[in-house]
């Protein structure tokens, strides 16, 4: 398979479901606590922490999103709401591995992004 296949699945729906709940908790958690920062005028140091927030919600948004999860992926698994079995397919898992890889950069940027808002004084 080439870089620009269809995307593989390597979660199921209800696994989809509890990532983006995670998700998006986090990422409301983090917006709020930015604020209440931001209102309090906190020292920017304080701010600094509020990357791994965004960074875990991105991490959920994006895995449902992609209908794939990072931490399966690197174990050569899917989880289809059955519970996790192996990726038999080599060329299958390597797309997989190809989602993650875009999963996590894509959520590192977003919480780098956003952890960069909130530090705007």
């Amino acid at each position: 398979m080439d870089s620009h296949s269809a995307p593989i699945a390597n979660i199921g729906t209800g696994e989809r479901r509890k990532r983006l709940v995670w998700g998006i908790v986090a990422s409301v958690a983090g917006v709020a606590i930015a604020i209440v920062l931001a209102i309090i005028h906190a020292p920017l140091i304080w701010r600094l922490p509020l990357f791994v927030l965004f960074l875990v919600g991105a991490l959920g948004i994006f895995q449902a999103r992609a209908k794939t999860c990072v931490k399966l992926a690197a174990r050569g698994q899917r989880d289809m709401d059955s519970g996790p079995q192996a990726i038999p397919d080599a060329a299958e898992l390597q797309q997989v591995q190809r989602q993650a890889r875009a999963v996590y950069v894509k959520s590192a940027v977003t919480a780098a992004i956003l952890t960069a808002l909130a530090l705007i004084p």
